[in-house]
């Protein structure tokens, strides 16, 4: 399974600041009155982060949850892709949104007025 964020354009880790980062933020219990509040994330109790950061050694994007590609070759926009499984994600079941952090100001997605939700599927079959 893979995160999915896109960006305006393809971040220069070479250049950005170390607090440079890309995600999305987590309601694990899908609960608002739990976790950690943001003004800009109302509706929201953020239970965990999972996101991309700038590696100032290499340069690149690196993440915990496992490895990142960045793609610039998309119409006017970057896609970058936190591979990853699910035991490393907080719950099979949450709301979630995207946000940024540069300098040290975490920012939501502008086209993000509202949160998403994931959950895992089963599907039996006979």
């Amino acid at each position: 399974m893979a995160i999915y964020i896109e960006v305006a354009e393809a971040p220069d880790c070479a250049i950005a600041d170390a607090s440079l980062a890309y995600g999305i933020l987590v309601d694990a219990d899908r609960d608002p009155a739990t976790g950690f509040k943001k003004r800009a994330v109302k509706n929201l109790g953020i239970d965990a982060r999972l996101s991309a950061t700038c590696d100032p050694v290499t340069e690149m994007l690196v993440s915990p949850l496992g490895p990142v590609q960045v793609d610039p070759t998309l119409r006017d926009t970057t896609l970058i892709e936190i591979s990853t499984t699910v035991d490393m994600l907080p719950s099979v079941n949450f709301y979630w949104i995207a946000y940024a952090t540069e300098n040290g100001e975490m920012v939501r997605a502008p086209d993000n007025k509202d949160h998403r939700w994931w959950a895992v599927t089963e599907i039996i079959t006979p």
